[in-house]
């Protein structure tokens, strides 16, 4: 590409490496290894293993026991948490 833009009359700056990656630096410093961390296990890494858990459903089926009032009654509910910390509660 560099020839091309050359050969057009484009003046190009010369190769630069690419730029550090901020997360690779912060597991640098925690761990205090050289070289950035690729190959990090999901038990390692808690956000590797946040993005893999991410959007996959994990449920619980409940009952809300309101017999001791009036007009109470066992109701039943699906609750399905999100992984941003947020509760969803479905009638089932």
């Amino acid at each position: 590409m560099q020839k091309f833009l050359t050969s057009a009359g484009v003046s190009v700056n010369a190769n630069e490496s690419a730029p550090r990656d901020s997360y690779d630096d912060l597991l640098e410093k925690k761990r205090g290894i050289q070289s950035p961390a690729r190959n990090v296990g999901a038990r390692m890494d808690p956000l590797r293993q946040y993005l893999e858990n991410d959007r996959k459903v994990l449920r619980f089926y409940c009952i809300w026991d309101d017999t001791p009032e009036l007009f109470g009654d066992e109701r039943a509910f699906v609750c399905v948490p999100s992984s941003l910390g947020s509760v969803h509660f479905q009638r089932h």
